[in-house]
């Protein structure tokens, strides 16, 4: 399982980067992406019909290159405990 953490939404979505998406694709695996408010599951089969949209192309801060971004209603499965 592939798990991102993330702290900003983007009106309501949360936006997972193409690398993810693509070795999730590749692999089979589901993405899990975790928030301070709470955790979501994102299994590979259903990542297409999810997906709300998709921005880009974002020059990589990290590397060469650019990304795409794709978004996900944000719709929390599993509430997190905030440590203070």
């Amino acid at each position: 399982m592939i798990t991102i953490n993330i702290r900003t939404l983007f009106q309501g979505d949360v936006g997972v980067a193409d690398p993810y998406i693509k070795q999730a694709q590749e692999t089979g695996e589901s993405i899990t992406v975790v928030r301070e408010d709470g955790a979501m599951l994102i299994p590979n089969s259903e990542m297409k019909e999810r997906c709300t949209g998709r921005g880009g192309p974002f020059k990589n801060k990290y590397g060469p290159g650019h990304y795409f971004l794709y978004y996900f209603k944000w719709k929390p499965d599993v509430t997190q405990a905030v440590m203070i």
